[in-house]
């Protein structure tokens, strides 16, 4: 009789690992089926132990063991993996478990015995200093070298893995990679069915020529024995953070799984991110070729700034649009070219106040700003709130001073698709946002409609981005001044990045509406002068310690009573890091929530992985271990 420690592979399971026994032989790394909670579970044994050594510990037991169900056999992943996620755990403050469970995709799992075994290394990984390298350049640069690169690879009878941050931007990099080495491509995403993923899996395994995977960040766990590349391709995107009570970078994932495993690394996009270049600064990460800071010259770009003041009105017929807009729009229907128009907010209105006392209207059950949304197709309206559902009536009154005179504020689509289509009736318009296009299936119809379009209109959100990679005549960023308005470290580098993604999606002219024409990043994304953007925005954060010299570390409590116990236990167990209470018992639906924030250098929280300036804090994450379950701890959030 053996006694089997075992990772769940579920969420929400506090405990690390569990125990139970077996008469059957196992070893560790075993895939096996175990009971919880009145349910037959997947687990992964990490310890076994013969009955009569653990005999004293398991009389002094307050609980009873329970038996392993069955045996699934040897999982396939490779050790690099699972040293990753051991990484992961630590770095995210998560649970072995939940790690496997969140990045790991589930048919792995459920069609186990179908997957055939993987061909063993024959090499060990390079004891040599890993190659980290960065490609900054224009969609068709990157191609071509790719193109370049594979085929030089294959010679060295090494694969490539190509990681995307997008379902689309698999299948938009097969269309341009796939040509003359057809059968030596595999594309891996969640849209997949189930006998999909098994034929591509096995025939992935098996095929003793050099490949190329292309997937998304899931399925770096693919154990295929010859890769000498991975590639983080679209590493600005933020599609590559999880969504969850606790976020993980499956960049990051990427990056250390490739430095397990032994294989080359390259981080690439159109503008890589803040921390990206700042890595290529202090030589982390070495240029394959120069870093391009144009990457949208081939464009017309325009600041066309909105009146204020007295100016204010933009024509005398459009509340919206400025005369300069309105005639790209009536030129490019003469000359049957399409037209995408940008707004950052879906719906009608994003903020509604009272004139009178100047109140927001918010949501009653978690004080997000209500958001007014058509409905019926126009015939009706509503305040929806976009964070937990919640709807109320828009015959409503201020809940400050009960006046009747609320104004909505900002412009969403559906303000903007009801202009065009009094304005341009005869032109054919389209809608993507999360109100018109619940799902991707519903998104990639109108988006291929819109394409194939002659004179189309589209108006969407940055939903849109991710079901198009065919350039569109003329893009229009009709509004996003509220940008400026958020209180965000990270903004003015979310604004560039938008800006580019627009451009590099936009064939003759890109057109941008503001009331802060001055804006510095504003002239730095028009101009090409991203040096200098750069140079400045590190500058701006080394001054005032913000990411990337600093990490963020948020921590979130939540309880049904309004006490002040959160700042009690950060005072005891965290008070040596200054831990910042910021938002204090803010009820959200049935909780009282207290947001408070640790700020530690940034090599003193990543691995040596990731850097070889690193020396992590072990105190601090044993610390952070400590805290009840009650606790959220965000890493690098993506907003505070």
């Amino acid at each position: 009789m053996k006694i089997a420690t075992i990772i769940p592979l579920v969420k929400n399971i506090p405990q690390e690992s569990l125990t139970y026994f077996t008469g059957r032989d196992i070893s560790i790394g075993t895939l096996v089926r175990i009971p919880l909670r009145n349910k037959i579970i997947d687990g992964i044994v990490i310890d076994i132990e013969d009955l009569s050594a653990s005999k004293g510990s398991i009389k002094e037991s307050t609980y009873k063991l329970k038996k392993i169900e069955s045996v699934k056999g040897k999982p396939f992943f490779t050790d690099a993996f699972f040293e990753m996620v051991q990484e992961i755990k630590t770095l995210y403050v998560s649970t072995t478990g939940v790690v496997l469970k969140t990045i790991l995709p589930s048919v792995f799992l459920s069609e186990y015995q179908a997957l055939k075994k993987p061909v063993p290394r024959t090499t060990n990984p390079s004891k040599i200093r890993q190659e980290k390298l960065v490609l900054q350049a224009s969609f068709e640069e990157r191609i071509s070298y790719y193109r370049t690169y594979i085929r030089e690879s294959f010679a060295q009878k090494k694969s490539v893995c190509l990681v995307v941050p997008t379902i689309t931007d698999a299948e938009l990099f097969y269309q341009e990679l796939q040509k003359g080495i057809e059968a030596y491509v595999f594309v891996f995403h969640s849209d997949l069915s189930t006998k999909a993923h098994v034929e591509r899996y096995n025939t992935c395994i098996t095929t003793e020529h050099p490949v190329l995977i292309i997937s998304t960040a899931p399925y770096i766990s693919i154990p295929r024995h010859d890769i000498g590349t991975h590639i983080i391709e679209r590493e600005s995107s933020n599609t590559y953070r999880t969504v969850g009570s606790t976020s993980y970078d499956l960049r990051i994932c990427t990056e250390l799984y490739s430095y397990y495993y032994g294989s080359k690394i390259i981080l690439s996009d159109n503008l890589v991110r803040i921390e990206t270049f700042l890595r290529h600064k202090e030589k982390e990460l070495s240029a394959i070729m120069p870093l391009s800071y144009r990457p949208n010259a081939h464009l017309t770009q325009t600041i066309i700034p909105i009146p204020t003041g007295k100016k204010a009105t933009r024509t005398e017929s459009s509340h919206i649009f400025t005369s300069e807009i309105l005639e790209l729009i009536k030129k490019s229907g003469t000359k049957k070219e399409r037209v995408f128009l940008f707004t950052l907010r879906k719906g009608r209105a994003s903020v509604t106040v009272c004139r009178d006392c100047g109140t927001n209207v918010i949501c009653d059950k978690c004080n997000t700003p209500l958001s007014l949304f058509d409905t019926n197709n126009g015939a009706n309206r509503i305040f929806r709130c976009v964070h937990c559902g919640t709807e109320k009536n828009p015959n409503m009154k201020c809940s400050h001073c009960e006046g009747w005179h609320l104004v909505p504020l900002g412009i969403g689509t559906d303000t903007v698709a009801t202009e065009i289509a009094e304005k341009f009736p005869d032109r054919p318009l389209f809608r993507i946002d999360k109100e018109s296009t619940k799902t991707p299936t519903q998104a990639k119809k109108v988006m291929t409609a819109f394409i194939e379009s002659e004179n189309g209109i589209l108006v969407a959100t940055e939903m849109a981005l991710f079901y198009t990679d065919k350039q569109i005549d003329h893009t229009v960023i009709v509004s996003f001044d509220s940008f400026f308005s958020m209180p965000s470290f990270r903004v003015n580098e979310k604004i560039i990045q938008l800006i580019i993604a627009l451009g590099a999606r936009t064939k003759q002219t890109l057109s941008i509406q503001t009331r802060n024409p001055e804006m510095p990043v504003l002239r730095h994304a028009t101009t090409g002068s991203l040096t200098q953007f750069f140079q400045q925005e590190l500058a701006e954060r080394h001054e005032f310690d913000f990411p990337p010299y600093m990490v963020f570390i948020k921590l979130t409590y939540a309880s049904t009573k309004n006490t002040n116990h959160a700042e009690e236990t950060l005072n005891e167990l965290l008070s040596s890091y200054n831990p910042t209470v910021y938002k204090k018992n803010i009820l959200m639906q049935k909780y009282f929530l207290t947001h408070a924030l640790i700020s530690v250098p940034k090599n003193h929280v990543y691995p040596k992985a990731l850097s070889q300036y690193a020396e992590r804090d072990t105190e601090l994450f044993t610390l952070l271990e400590a805290l009840p379950p009650n606790w959220t701890i965000t890493v690098d959030p993506e907003d505070l």
